[in-house]
């Protein structure tokens, strides 16, 4: 068991610096902590991000923690995925165009005694980044030019127990550390003076903290050979608190024609003190319906309270959220093919508008190593979507998913016998 929990520990760790180089293209990430990323497993992704009634001993499921209760006794589960984000943001008036790659999570899960399992996890909690131009004249100085810059998010290392309660109910508790830097920069700057010194004010926030998730799930087979299954599931997480503190630098500079910057004046350094960032309660509940090894039809819905969400006592004005998605997936042969759609209610509402997404998915699981001790898969799957409006001065958003993800179940706990 101590040799596994160090490899555990070392293999997140390798790949801890990735999730320093997350990227994003959303303006509307420039408010709140920026994006929060739904903590999906691939498959879940490809089936409209259902989650909550969702148990396989194949899924290491976190977004409900009871989930992982469903792994083999004897198992090892590694599950890493990759995905890509082709954009097309629209205005009124102009559209551009954007992509972005990185390794999106990477998971381990185990069992420590009959009717105890464990899995340790490292994934995103939210990303910021967005680069917005602006155009000004000023009489007696000319064009200037403004841009309002962001990058950097929250992360999240898990560590999940999950224990079984009887034959039907499982009790998942996912004990979570939050860490992350975010950077918010907005630059102003004369085009037509290549001497004229820029300005740029940049207010950086560092956040990390302990939180909290919970979760049930009862399952129970019915039919004819119990040949149909049923899985209900739910998640709680109150209002909980992380520390932040904040710094706000403010310089000016000349850009060289070699690419660097040459800062000439530090106006102002200043350390803003340490504050609270107040994350909102939410509920979420699900099911699943199964026949076995054929296929499986699910929903969820999340609700989230955002008007109770502050940072350094101040308030974004956010409001309630309502998540909803539903999901199936169909067995030819040993391949998986799944489907799903996702509608979120977000939390924000800009100049009189929300700022809802829509997105449809697919995608297959494809079986590349099966014996007595391993199996495998490769779970490939696209979502193609729309988020806001160009309605009121506002921006849509059109984008392509695409997740790379693998799958490893490893019988490290058995051996092989001889006659």
């Amino acid at each position: 068991m101590f040799k596994l929990l160090l490899l555990s520990a070392i293999t997140l760790t390798t790949f801890s610096n990735s999730f320093a180089q997350l990227r994003n293209n959303s303006p509307y990430s420039r408010f709140g902590i920026g994006d929060i990323y739904n903590n999906e497993s691939g498959i879940s992704r490809m089936m409209g991000g259902i989650s909550y009634g969702l148990q396989s001993p194949f899924i290491i499921n976190s977004k409900n923690p009871a989930s992982v209760a469903a792994m083999d006794s004897g198992s090892f589960l590694f599950d890493a995925g990759y995905s890509g984000n082709l954009t097309r943001t629209s205005s009124a008036l102009s559209k551009s165009n954007s992509n972005y790659f990185n390794l999106d999570y990477i998971k381990v899960a185990f069992p420590v005694t009959n009717w105890w399992r464990a899995s340790l996890g490292l994934s995103p909690y939210s990303n910021v980044g967005y680069n917005v131009l602006t155009h000004d004249y000023v009489d007696s100085i000319g064009n200037i030019e403004y841009s309002y810059l962001g990058d950097g998010g929250l992360n999240r290392f898990s560590w999940i127990n999950a224990f079984k309660i009887g034959k039907n109910l499982s009790l998942g508790i996912n004990s979570s550390y939050i860490f992350g830097n975010i950077n918010y920069k907005r630059v102003s700057y004369l085009p037509d003076n290549i001497n004229a010194y820029s300005f740029r004010i940049t207010n950086s926030t560092h956040a990390k903290g302990l939180y909290f998730d919970l979760g049930l799930q009862y399952t129970d087979t019915f039919g004819v050979s119990k040949k149909y299954s049923y899985t209900f599931g739910t998640v709680f997480s109150n209002n909980q608190s992380i520390s932040g503190s904040s710094r706000i630098l403010a310089e000016t500079y000349l850009d060289a024609s070699t690419g660097y910057q040459y800062v000439k004046d530090t106006i102002q350094n200043i350390n803003s003190g340490e504050g609270k960032i107040n994350l909102p309660m939410y509920f979420g509940a699900g099911f699943v319906f199964n026949k076995l090894n054929k296929w499986s039809l699910g929903a969820d819905f999340t609700y989230k309270n955002w008007q109770n969400y502050s940072a350094f006592n101040s308030n974004d004005s956010f409001r309630n959220s309502l998540n909803l998605n539903l999901g199936a997936s169909y067995k030819i042969n040993e391949t998986y093919l799944r489907l799903g759609i996702r509608y979120f209610d977000s939390y924000l509402a800009l100049n009189g508008n929300k700022i809802n997404n829509l997105g449809i998915s697919f995608g297959s699981s494809i079986p590349l190593r099966q014996n007595s001790l391993t199996f495998s898969y490769l779970n490939v799957g696209v979502e193609i979507g729309q988020m806001g409006t160009t309605a009121n001065g506002l921006l849509r958003q059109d984008y392509i998913k695409l997740f790379l993800g693998l799958t490893i179940k490893n019988n490290w706990f058995s051996k092989l016998k001889y006659q």
